[in-house]
């Protein structure tokens, strides 16, 4: 089985590539939150998906293999619809995971998510409670370490963190052993608008320390290395296998371009001018060596 981070795993969706076929969906339930992140870019409101606006997404799109649900909003803030969604999911054998701030997990939702998701990933982004009031703007951060508890507790397949860095938490990093989490591995990311100089080189520098020093869990960093920067001088190819189901019941081409209005369905013509950093750079730079044969694909 290919890693869960390989853009290798591109390859394994050439058909459905041709054939225009989206085989990812990443579906925002709702674009309501219990959190008020200091660098969300959505514009909260009580916007939200109801069951049947989900699994209609997945008559439209029947190839699909993979669900992502996420926001947007915080997921559980639209619960019955989502739990009754990934309960769905698992049904049609459509391998689903969650991305969640961990807040509004409770019993019923850690007992599903367990049962039916490929993995959960609790987006925590501090090691204190201080930190995760100030960056999160909410003062449930003893509840999800508790819930990370729970959900390994219950069985969940894999679970992960989410760890956005900025200059507020750089420094906290060496210290998230010392919380004792039980997941599987820690996933270091910058913004989307990316990250300063100085940040990134202390990031750098930490994350290094970490993996020389043999600390756990697992931790991947790419992003923080590289920045994702976009290429934009390829076509965006991954677009024809992912579909964005937003909060606001518009679909979009691209999760980092989601609630921009070009980038909707139907009314984005291709263009990757404002793709200044792309989580998919690597996958379109696979194709882009794949269908202009430099990467030898007969000797593969």
């Amino acid at each position: 089985m290919l890693k869960f981070y390989n853009q290798a795993k591109v390859f394994l969706y050439i058909q459905e590539l041709e054939q225009n076929g989206p085989v990812f969906l990443e579906v925002h339930p709702t674009l309501a939150c219990n959190h008020k992140c200091v660098w969300c870019r959505y514009g909260h409101d009580a916007s939200k998906l109801s069951y049947k606006d989900m699994a209609k997404s997945l008559a439209t799109y029947p190839h699909v293999k993979g669900v992502r649900i996420s926001g947007g909003g915080e997921p559980l803030s639209n619960k019955d619809a989502t739990l009754q969604f990934i309960t769905r999911c698992g049904e049609l054998g459509i391998a689903v995971g969650i991305e969640t701030n961990g807040g509004l997990l409770d019993d019923e939702s850690i007992r599903i998510i367990a049962n039916t998701c490929r993995y959960c990933r609790i987006s925590l982004d501090a090691v204190t409670a201080e930190t995760h009031e100030k960056l999160h703007q909410s003062k449930d951060f003893e509840r999800v370490c508790d819930n990370i508890s729970k959900l390994r507790q219950a069985g969940i397949p894999e679970l992960g963190l989410s760890y956005l860095i900025v200059p507020e938490n750089v420094r906290e990093i060496l210290e998230l052993p010392s919380l004792r989490l039980p997941v599987d591995y820690i996933h270091f990311k910058p913004l989307i608008v990316g990250i300063d100089k100085k940040t990134r080189n202390l990031a750098m520098l930490v994350l290094e320390h970490w993996e020389k020093t043999g600390l756990e869990p697992t931790i991947r960093w790419d992003r923080i290395v590289e920045d994702d920067m976009g290429n934009t001088r390829i076509p965006c190819r991954i677009t024809k296998l992912i579909r964005v189901i937003g909060g606001d019941g518009k679909e979009y081409v691209c999760c980092e371009k989601a609630y921009e209005p070009e980038f909707e369905v139907g009314v984005w013509n291709g263009s990757t001018r404002k793709c200044l950093s792309c989580r998919y750079n690597g996958y379109n730079e696979l194709l882009e060596g794949y269908y202009k044969n430099t990467i030898s694909r007969e000797f593969l």
